[in-house]
């Protein structure tokens, strides 16, 4: 009597040998492809989101397109980790965004280079790199 039951719990540890067996390859692929699922949406983000600072770049001024810059702040605004604060997406509907950007401390952003932000005043720091930027291209 103990061969049969014996036989009976090897049939049933080999039956959970066999959907473990399988199992663990079904979720080492799963967590494959989630990850780079997540890889491949990350870089997709920031294509999209260079595509946007590029065209915040140009001059509003030139620019004919107003609701181009507003696509480009909604798609900042979606997809990066941190929002456009209202002040700044009201200045950049009449301010072009400057080409380089400087982190200061913490979540204090400024843009352009260093020399422009001995003031605290944004909006001023990108005004005097603008003008600087427009007397360079106009010198031959």
């Amino acid at each position: 009597m103990s061969n049969a039951n014996d036989h009976k719990e090897k049939d049933w540890w080999d039956k959970c040998n066999i959907i473990i067996k399988v199992l663990i390859p079904l979720v080492i692929a799963y967590v494959g492809y989630s990850f780079n699922s997540s890889i491949k949406k990350k870089d997709i983000n920031f294509g999209m989101i260079t595509v946007a600072v590029e065209i915040l770049k140009e001059n509003p001024d030139d620019s004919k397109n107003k609701e181009l810059r507003q696509w480009a702040m909604t798609i900042i605004d979606n997809l990066s980790e941190v929002k456009l604060p209202k002040k700044a997406k009201d200045e950049l509907k009449t301010t072009a965004l400057p080409d380089t950007i400087y982190f200061r401390s913490g979540s204090t952003i400024y843009f352009g280079p260093q020399e422009y932000w001995k003031q605290e005043d944004w909006k001023s720091g990108v005004n005097r790199y603008h003008e600087n930027k427009k007397e360079k291209e106009k010198k031959p």
